[in-house]
């Protein structure tokens, strides 16, 4: 890997190998699989007790750097598609920066694989999801910033379809509407609202507000659960400092948010956490995009790659 933030993912993966010894890793894969073996053979109620053994990092481990393109992907490309749709991203939370270019890197090295130039890649935006330990909305970020960036690109917002305690939500079917909107709307030309409102400037005000303006608003914004202000928006002067504003709805495409307690507003953010509460729509259904205005720095710069896992441990 050429990239400077890329090539700590390989020293990571070497230097965990290179601690095993010459041929520690076949010792512990054998060990492993002797142990898989074992815990496979333990009943229901055993196995609330004895955790199940962890796979080494190694040449076998699905999860080494691009296991899984060499494992899925490499095995039965090439072939003739229209475009992608992809869904992923919650194992790179603790690396948001990071994936700021990691992501586009994706794109086109699957493009270059499937040799069909620019083909749509379509995708989903990280949904809401309760974490401490992780920067879910650094992701999205992001992914935001891929969409606008990398050609014939589109993201579908799905913050509200998140279960904020289930990693993988069960319902998927409002997830996959928005996408086939985005795919009629964006590859296939039809003349439809396929996305929601996205922020596009902020005026100041007389009375210590802000007024927002969106573009994608469809034939109006609406409240979806009829709410008289929204949810998810916060402000900050210069000091930085975030506090939630009251946000309303002021015109076909425009939120005015306040403070009182921020009296020169000068950032404001929507949905800049891993889970919370939305409302902002487009009369046609869907979700206002995340955002925000300020430059700060991200909590994931110069991390570049994930907390150490489990070892694998040598027996039940």
């Amino acid at each position: 890997m050429s990239d400077k933030d890329f090539r700590p993912i390989v020293q990571h993966y070497d230097s965990i190998v290179n601690s095993y010894g010459s041929d520690g890793y076949e010792k512990l894969y054998n060990r492993y699989v002797s142990s898989l073996a074992e815990y496979n053979q333990l009943n229901a109620e055993q196995k609330k007790y004895i955790d199940k053994p962890v796979e080494p990092m190694g040449r076998k481990n699905f999860h080494r750097p691009i296991g899984l393109s060499e494992t899925m992907l490499n095995t039965v490309i090439p072939y003739t598609l229209k475009g992608f749709l992809f869904y992923q991203g919650e194992s790179n939370t603790a690396r948001g920066a990071q994936y700021r270019k990691l992501f586009p890197a994706m794109i086109n090295e699957w493009r270059t694989a499937w040799g069909q130039g620019d083909i749509p890649f379509l995708f989903i935006q990280l949904p809401r999801f309760e974490t401490k330990t992780r920067y879910w909305y650094e992701l999205r970020e992001a992914q935001y910033l891929t969409s606008h960036h990398v050609k014939n690109t589109a993201m579908v917002v799905a913050f509200d379809q998140g279960n904020p305690k289930d990693i993988h939500p069960i319902v998927k079917d409002t997830v996959g509407w928005r996408l086939s909107q985005l795919a009629l709307g964006k590859v296939y030309g039809k003349k439809v609202v396929c996305q929601g409102p996205e922020f596009k400037k902020m005026t100041k005000t007389a009375d210590g507000s802000l007024l927002l303006d969106f573009t994608n608003a469809g034939t109006g914004l609406v409240s979806k659960d009829n709410a008289a202000t929204l949810s998810g928006f916060a402000v900050a002067g210069k000091d930085g400092k975030f506090y939630p504003a009251e946000a309303i709805i002021v015109g076909k495409n425009q939120v005015k948010v306040k403070n009182n307690l921020v009296t020169n507003p000068v950032d404001v953010r929507y949905l800049w956490v891993n889970s919370g509460d939305m409302n902002l729509f487009n009369k046609e259904g869907f979700p206002a995009f995340p955002f925000r205005t300020d430059k700060y720095r991200l909590a994931t710069e110069s991390v570049y790659v994930n907390p150490e896992p489990k070892i694998c441990r040598s027996s039940l």
